[in-house]
């Protein structure tokens, strides 16, 4: 049995990335993992134990879902009110799966990109997308915030409220409501066994982190863009960050700024 995706265009055929769905799976109720806001909250998504779905708020209904057979989302990231998706997989257990972060465009159901926080598992606490959909920062138990390059152009359904939201309209509108790959400043370095893919397993062909900052791996670290390629960090031990990084080489993210902004007790 094929799977088949709904949203209010009609049903659309399922990418090539997914899996039908299994009779279990039917007759198992989906488990809310997760919700999160776009920018302007006028949609959220939910991942949920076998998939994702999609709301608007005004007036409220469901737009889009998509069920998966070997489980489903913790994060799901949503740029305004456009069709690409940032997901971090697993579900419930998702420290399992937690190294592979994919950006999918929800109209087809194709995945756009995936990029590799690490080889080793890792619990992620956040992922960001930038306003300009070039970037997108990831933070883990693992200590480190990593950002990655994108290679994707997004449209959205309408305008959107904020100043940075109609800037990209202007820039990559189109009725046809695709998302599109395009190359951006920066590329993600790979490993240099990557012409061996399909050999090798599949972590020597993935794109890994442009520009990385370290932080503590015992506290919770929360990313977010700011202006002018600049990455704002705050931890649940008090912390806040904020530093910059080199759009064109990549590496060692620079510390603008840090501040100790409420002493947490009991804590280290």
């Amino acid at each position: 049995m094929s799977s088949t995706v709904s949203n209010p265009q009609g049903i659309l055929q399922p990418g090539s990335f997914l899996l039908p769905e299994s009779e279990s799976m039917k007759k198992e109720e989906a488990e809310l993992v997760s919700v999160c806001w776009n920018q302007d909250s006028s949609c959220f998504a939910a991942g949920t134990s076998h998939g994702f779905r999609i709301y608007n708020c005004e007036p409220f209904k469901e737009t889009f879902r998509r069920e998966l057979k070997d489980g489903g989302f913790k994060i799901v990231e949503m740029l305004f009110r456009s069709n690409i998706l940032a997901l971090v997989g697993g579900g419930p257990n998702s420290h399992t799966k937690g190294t592979l972060i994919r950006i999918f465009n929800t109209m087809d159901g194709t995945r756009l990109q995936e990029v590799r926080r690490g080889v080793d598992r890792a619990d992620i606490y956040s992922i960001a997308l930038s306003p300009n959909v070039q970037w997108l920062a990831v933070s883990s138990d693992k200590g480190t915030v990593h950002i990655f390059s994108l290679r994707v152009r997004v449209v959205g359904e309408d305008s959107y409220s904020t100043e940075n939201g109609a800037l990209l309209t202007q820039q990559n509108y189109s009725n046809s409501l695709q998302g599109l790959v395009s190359p951006t400043i920066g590329t993600n370095p790979g490993s240099s066994l990557s012409f061996m893919r399909g050999v090798l397993p599949k972590y020597f062909s993935s794109e890994w982190s442009y520009a990385q900052f370290h932080v503590s791996e015992v506290t919770q670290f929360f990313a977010a863009f700011g202006s002018n390629n600049t990455v704002a960090i705050i931890g649940m031990d008090g912390s806040f960050y904020r530093c910059s990084f080199d759009p064109v080489n990549g590496g060692e993210m620079g510390q603008l700024e840090y501040i100790h902004f409420m002493k947490m007790d009991n804590r280290p």
